[in-house]
């Protein structure tokens, strides 16, 4: 079965923006700072979470009592500012009809993958995975293969989108087929050398251009 496996955040959503804010201003009423250089350099680029972030600065907080304010904040901001990336749902429901299994596999929380889907994609999705229920994250390809494996999909039937360095990683450790295409958050210095496509946009991905791709 021909399976397409989509990263949320960054790639279906523009969500980078809003998470930033959050988690800024979660630190910012512990009298921390968090910039937008530091935000794509670490936190985009390289994957990292709260947890990595208090290591990488030296910082003691209460590293779950951010995450859990952080989370209040975005999924207020999902509700009221949220915008899917063009292209996003027209080409999630153009799979569907062409009988397409399609998973999320993301970074975010169960919760705010949930609030997203009900949001803009509502019944498309087989699966809903999210890494923080895995030991471990991207770049490390655990969470794309858990979803391949609920898909009951092979690596060789699977298209893997993504928009991040880290993403893009993970997918191809995973054996899936990547297309990438890159949020605007990341710097245009990054090559994805062995991603089958790069698109500047998910306009330019339509469904029987994906099941050219997938053997």
């Amino acid at each position: 079965m021909k399976s397409v496996i989509f990263d949320l955040d960054g790639t279906l959503v523009d969500s980078q923006p809003l998470q930033f804010l959050a988690y800024k201003t979660a630190f910012k009423e512990l009298n921390l700072s968090l910039n937008w250089d530091e935000w794509v350099n670490y936190w985009v680029k390289l994957s990292i979470n709260a947890y990595d972030w208090a290591s990488i600065k030296n910082l003691n907080f209460d590293v779950e009592a951010i995450r859990n304010r952080k989370k209040d904040i975005y999924e207020k901001r999902i509700i009221t500012e949220l915008k899917p990336k063009p292209g996003a749902i027209d080409l999630v429901n153009d799979l569907k009809k062409h009988g397409v299994k399609l998973a999320i596999a993301s970074s975010s929380n169960m919760e705010s993958i949930q609030l997203i889907v009900d949001k803009f994609f509502t019944n498309n999705f087989d699966v809903l995975q999210s890494d923080t229920v895995l030991e471990r994250r991207k770049p490390h390809p655990e969470v794309f293969i858990v979803t391949m494996n609920k898909l009951r999909a092979s690596p060789s039937e699977t298209l893997i989108i993504e928009d991040s360095l880290g993403g893009y990683k993970a997918a191809i450790k995973s054996g899936g087929i990547c297309v990438v295409c890159p949020d605007k958050t990341i710097p245009t210095r990054h090559h994805f050398p062995k991603a089958k496509k790069i698109i500047s946009s998910l306009e330019d991905l339509k469904a029987k251009d994906v099941l050219n791709l997938i053997s």
